[in-house]
């Protein structure tokens, strides 16, 4: 394996497959932000396989697995070598409609099994927002990072919700895409976003336990959907058997979308 330099270098290895023009298969999606955070830490490589190159993000107990290929035929055969060479806990992410299933089929028969499965919802229009919006509701600020990540490791799964790391909390602190609901300088919830052109995102939604049931949670989605009160769009990923976070979706006027997240892990 060999350390990722740069995005350019990540931009050359997508642009190679293209240029074969045999087609062009991944469950890679390039950010900017998040990779350089990755390349600088030196925790990113890639292997190549002839048609298929494999990306690799190394954590402390397990690793994210990319691929980018001309086919679907070079993606099991690269991972089944590079599997035999490299054992571990590797997870594999297939974002797609229902032509995602035979690739994710093919994975289970190559040893993965089906971790967790989430899907994408969405709302059309503008945001509905009450006001006044609660004084409880802070900017979150540099530093309460701290505190916010360690609520994310305790609370949030690593394999199936990425969680973000300190230097990606800190740019969703300066681009104001963090909010809190404070009480006596505690910290008990946050809501964390990005506002892209005309499009909402919702990362992460999160009530401290003893918290819950006291209107905070709405409180929140109020204050994060007055942030993007120009937004055309608003979306989020749920995972598939969290109803409870659905039915609140459904709620606010999200849809479900036949966009899904197969999260597949092999130990």
């Amino acid at each position: 394996m060999d350390n990722l330099q740069s995005i350019n270098e990540i931009q050359t290895l997508i642009q190679q497959i293209r240029d074969k023009k045999k087609g062009f298969v991944t469950n890679f999606f390039l950010d900017n932000l998040k990779h350089s955070f990755w390349i600088r830490h030196n925790s990113f490589f890639y292997e190549c396989f002839g048609d298929c190159f494999l990306l690799i993000k190394r954590n402390e107990s397990y690793s994210y697995l990319f691929f980018i290929s001309t086919d679907i035929y070079s993606v099991m055969e690269s991972v089944s070598i590079f599997l035999k060479k490299e054992p571990g806990t590797y997870v594999v992410d297939l974002v797609g409609n229902e032509f995602i299933l035979p690739l994710k089929n093919k994975f289970i028969l190559a040893g993965f099994e089906e971790y967790e499965v989430l899907y994408r919802m969405n709302r059309i229009g503008y945001p509905n927002v009450s006001f006044p919006i609660s004084e409880n509701i802070k900017q979150g600020e540099l530093n309460n990072i701290k505190e916010v990540k360690e609520l994310l490791n305790f609370y949030f799964d690593p394999l199936s919700e990425q969680i973000p790391s300190e230097e990606e909390l800190i740019h969703f602190v300066a681009n104001k895409g963090m909010l809190l609901y404070k009480k006596d300088d505690s910290i008990c919830g946050f809501i964390i976003y990005e506002l892209i052109g005309a499009t909402l995102y919702l990362r992460y939604w999160f009530v401290v336990p003893e918290f819950r049931e006291m209107g905070v949670g709405a409180m929140l989605f109020n204050a994060f959907m007055h942030e993007g009160i120009l937004s055309k769009r608003q979306m989020l990923w749920v995972i598939s058997r969290n109803e409870n976070a659905i039915k609140r979706y459904l709620h606010y006027g999200f849809i479900p979308e036949k966009l899904y997240d197969y999260v597949l892990i092999k130990k």
